[in-house]
């Protein structure tokens, strides 16, 4: 237990060892104490936009939908995270992203309730949800890792994935459907599992897209195409008069009222939008909570523009009543909320266009949820795509102390490994931070030092320990975690901040009666509220001092909820050095101990 000398003194005299007092502070420590701080600032769904981790250059497309969230790398390698189905072999909620298993040279992604990937030698693979056959491998079977889409090996240049519907563009302008793509009357039992071919979409195509219930087709002409299961609102075959009723389209037919030529498409549940040659901005269909961003929350047909979309605009993109554009490199969004969708912190729906600002400028593309900077970096905001749920990592800034999250390590520092064992990463301590609560100048004034532990063996193996020390001034970047690394072995971030406070010794003097001794080590070293992290002084011992002679605690980790640390049945982890080998900054001969209640 720690606190002021004044603190103690009370709490001693509270317990009846007043008289013993003075003694007892004279065997006091100064140590640093570490107190965690998620509070308010504690990342929520409603968070604007913040990095997404790992995701922070090399970036070259983005795509999002009912399923996990994918980011294309420059390299052709995907990395899926957010929602089970990501590809890795497993049915895990990624938190944070994974690369995609077997899969390489892909040129295009895609996201509806499933996930798809088009390579550069014109195949396309799927995985994910396959209930209604939209992975078009010829079953119904989820697939953990990407499969073949069948009759696909080569001569596709587009793809489009929606709820449970899968379109392919070929080479030829002819577009191919498979799940609930070609069974808008057949029924859900006949869906194809295969890709067979659009009726009346033989040629002249350039771009598709996929919704909630519909499909989108633009032609070399600049005409937009439709058809699809709710085929009314989104599809806009009828005047406004008649934007109600289950009416089906199931061959494509043509929007009307694009008078410009149409250069780019995107559907949503129940509304779409286009891009024109002249940077405008044109929606319809499905008008509710605003997402057609004309200002009156109505359904619309013919097509309407977007408040203050008439040029400039070079990205859109829908979702589930809601749309996004990029205008001159700045991001927009309108429509429904829920969860923080809209990416400005909030829940209120916006009937018209309003800038992301938290994104700045250089974005290059956007869709519900993500956007793609210039620089190839990754952001994500609101509901499913969650981007904090490891903490504030993505706040802090670089050499932070922490808890948690991703280490920042010099740049040539491997992550430490113990015989193949990928090591769990615990905090890391800014020195200068703490260099002024350091009385006795045991540290160093300045530097890094972030540690490591082998949860997978014995903790009082000095070997499980890792202390990798970075001198002032080296520079540091942040790591992502290895795809090693269990999910439950990556702890959430959580700041810390530096305070003095006197610990007494866990062991009585011998001194003091064998009363005295019971009462000290019941009433005076009970434990406070809170976790207790610390550096040097004496240890908060679990059960017995675990020190061994000479030692000093480098470091003491208590189990934290906030970071999703709990060691053993509420445990604490103690790092210790030495103490010539804390003199002369030895971190690389630290050992430590595990103790639980």
């Amino acid at each position: 237990m720690g606190g002021t000398e004044r603190e103690l003194r009370r709490r001693l005299t509270d317990a009846g060892l007043g008289e013993a007092a003075d003694g007892l502070l004279g065997l006091a420590a100064n140590s640093i104490r570490l107190r965690s701080e998620p509070g308010p600032a504690e990342a929520t769904l409603t968070s604007p936009p913040a990095p997404v981790w790992g995701l922070d250059g090399g970036v070259v497309a983005i795509a999002s939908g009912l399923g996990p969230n994918l980011a294309l790398r420059s390299d052709g390698t995907v990395a899926a995270w957010g929602a089970a189905g990501t590809g890795d072999g497993t049915r895990k909620f990624r938190r944070a992203p994974v690369t995609v298993r077997d899969l390489d040279r892909v040129s295009a992604i895609a996201v509806g309730t499933h996930c798809l990937a088009l390579r550069e030698d014109g195949s396309v693979f799927a995985w994910g949800n396959n209930r209604y056959g939209q992975l078009g491998d010829g079953t119904r079977t989820e697939r953990l890792a990407p499969v073949g889409v069948e009759g696909l090996e080569a001569g596709v240049v587009a793809i489009a994935a929606g709820d449970a519907m899968s379109l392919a563009l070929m080479a030829d302008g002819s577009v191919l459907g498979w799940g609930l793509s070609a069974a808008d009357k057949l029924g859900i039992d006949d869906a194809p599992l295969t890709p067979v071919p659009v009726p009346g979409l033989e040629r002249g195509i350039i771009a598709i897209a996929a919704g909630t219930y519909h499909r989108l087709a633009l032609t070399g002409d600049g005409a937009v195409l439709a058809w699809g299961m709710r085929g009314i609102h989104a599809l806009g075959f009828f005047g406004e008069d008649r934007l109600a009723g289950p009416i089906e389209a199931v061959g494509p037919a043509t929007v009307e009222g694009l008078a410009a030529g149409v250069t780019s498409i995107a559907a949503g549940r129940e509304h779409s939008l286009a891009l024109t040659a002249d940077g405008a901005g044109r929606a319809w269909g499905e008008g509710f909570f605003g997402a057609l961003g004309d200002g009156t929350g109505k359904n619309r047909y013919p097509p309407v523009e977007p408040t203050a979309l008439s040029d400039g605009v070079t990205a859109i993109a829908a979702g589930w009543g809601r749309s996004y554009a990029v205008k001159d490199s700045f991001a927009f969004a309108w429509g429904w909320n829920h969860e923080g969708m809209l990416g400005d912190g909030g829940t209120t729906n916006a009937e018209a266009p309003q800038p992301i600002t938290a994104l700045g400028d250089d974005v290059r593309a956007i869709t519900p949820g993500l956007a793609l900077k210039r620089d190839g970096a990754v952001f994500g905001w609101g509901g499913q795509y969650p981007v904090d749920e490891l903490g504030l990592d993505a706040r802090l800034v670089i050499g932070a102390t922490k808890l948690a999250g991703r280490p920042d390590l010099p740049s040539r520092t491997r992550w430490p490994t113990r015989d193949g064992v990928v090591l769990s990463f615990l905090a890391q301590i800014d020195l200068s931070q703490v260099a002024p609560f350091d009385a006795a100048r045991l540290l160093p004034s300045a530097g890094l030092l972030s540690f490591f532990v082998d949860e997978t063996r014995e903790q009082t193996e000095d070997a499980a320990w890792k202390v990798i020390h970075a001198a002032a001034g080296a520079p540091l970047e942040r790591r992502a975690f290895p795809e090693e690394l269990p999910d439950e072995r990556r702890y959430r971030a959580v700041p810390l901040t530096a305070a003095v406070e006197l610990t007494l010794p866990p062991n009585p003097p011998s001194w003091l009666s064998e009363d005295q001794q019971r009462v000290y080590r019941s009433d005076v070293l009970e434990d406070e509220a809170g976790p207790i992290h610390r550096m040097l002084g004496h240890p908060d011992a679990v059960q017995n001092d675990p020190r061994r002679d000479g030692d000093s605690v480098l470091l003491q980790v208590d189990s934290d909820e906030a970071a999703g640390m709990i060691w053993g049945d509420v445990g604490r982890l103690y790092y210790m050095l030495g103490a010539a080998d804390l003199e002369a900054g030895r971190f690389d001969r630290v050992h430590g101990d595990f103790q639980s209640h």
